[in-house]
């Protein structure tokens, strides 16, 4: 089973163009995502696996191949998760399992 993501609820955004500019209020930090990232982060919204992603992106975009696509998601989902953009469902599952545990 894949590891599913989503974005951080925290994380704001706003459009620029065929660009979305990211702000975490929690370190203050920008982050411009270009059109492919800006698309990836909107179906962020919801629990999305890779080849969710990837399947997105071979739709969206009639010139991107899959194996393309999936180098694509693969370093979007990398450098977001560094940046604690996004999250995977794993840790999510974590963090409320210590809450739920008075942690």
């Amino acid at each position: 089973m894949n590891t599913r993501f989503c974005r951080r609820s925290v994380v704001e955004m706003a459009p620029l163009q065929d660009e979305t500019v990211l702000l975490d209020p929690r370190t203050n930090q920008f982050c411009l995502l270009n059109s492919t990232a800006a698309l990836l982060w909107d179906r962020l919204q919801d629990l999305r696996t890779p080849e969710q992603l990837v399947d997105e992106l071979c739709r969206s975009f009639d010139e991107v191949d899959r194996v393309a696509a999936d180098r694509d998601v693969k370093c979007a989902l990398e450098q977001l998760l560094s940046l604690d953009l996004i999250a995977a469902e794993s840790a999510m599952c974590e963090a409320a399992g210590s809450l739920a545990q008075g942690e």
